[in-house]
């Protein structure tokens, strides 16, 4: 399993969400029943590149290709766990703005 490069290193603008849903279901004594949809809460991630240039886009990308539709691990720089994750996302799209640089934004959930 690959894991998912650390450079270039994510910077400010990225975020991290915590998914822990639940299923509910009313009774006919007028309670709710509620039970959690999964074992343990997953995480999803918003990974933000402002200003890559073409070497560190090429990384990004080359990453995307081999690893689209596959899980990968990951760890996020404020966590001290390696998760497993795909990418939730079928475009990786590349906003060019200064010279020779692109923002690019990557989405991945935890599965």
């Amino acid at each position: 399993m690959n894991t998912y490069p650390s450079y270039p290193p994510i910077v400010v603008g990225s975020s991290r969400t915590l998914r822990n849903p639940t299923h509910r279901s009313s009774s006919d004594g007028g309670y709710t029943i509620t039970r959690k949809k999964w074992t343990k809460p997953k995480s999803s991630y918003s990974l933000n590149y402002p200003a890559l240039n073409a070497e560190q886009f090429k990384i990004l990308r080359d990453f995307f290709v081999e690893n689209q539709g596959q899980a990968f691990k990951f760890r996020y720089p404020l966590e001290d766990e390696t998760k497993i994750c795909v990418f939730s996302m079928d475009d990786l799209k590349a906003d060019d703005n200064m010279q020779n640089h692109c923002a690019v934004k990557v989405e991945i959930v935890e599965i």
